[in-house]
């Protein structure tokens, strides 16, 4: 009987779970762009009916000051040039991001050409993914986020 009420709990969780937006943070400091992702990932949830809330910063301090909120997601740039002074690169966000909890997914994005040269080193700091900046960005945004290992359905 016991049993069977931590099955029941467990279900009741996961119901809650998945009725609950999802989190993403997205970090990227061309303000434009910034709201574009925004619009993408609640677009991303009405099209696979999953609630998401999506927050915008501009730099890698404002999103680390609100981290506490535990985001399931953060979509950070690859370059964060914060008033033409690098005070915290996208190395600098991720690695803090994964300190305070490794299982917030963060996915790196960037239109960089040379992007497969530091695919490597951003998994050593804990990259779950990463996405061009091109025109296949909103699929394949949206891809990750269907296959994600954050129960979605």
């Amino acid at each position: 009987m016991e049993i069977i009420k931590q099955q029941e709990e467990v279900e009741k969780l996961d119901t809650v779970k998945k009725n609950s937006p999802l989190k993403v943070f997205i970090v990227d400091d061309d303000e434009y762009f910034n709201n574009i992702l925004q619009s993408y990932v609640s677009k991303i949830g009405k099209e696979i009916n999953q609630p998401m809330e999506a927050s915008g910063f501009l730099n890698g301090s404002d999103c680390l000051k609100e981290i506490k909120k535990d985001p399931d997601y953060v979509i950070l740039d690859f370059y964060l040039d914060e008033n033409n002074d690098i005070t915290l690169t996208g190395y600098d966000v991720l690695e803090k991001i994964k300190k305070y909890n490794p299982d917030i997914k963060v996915i790196v994005i960037s239109q960089m050409h040379e992007w497969e040269n530091f695919k490597e080193e951003f998994r050593r700091f804990g990259a779950s993914d990463f996405l061009k900046k091109d025109d296949d960005l909103y699929n394949n945004l949206k891809e990750m986020m269907r296959q994600s290992d954050i129960d979605l359905q």
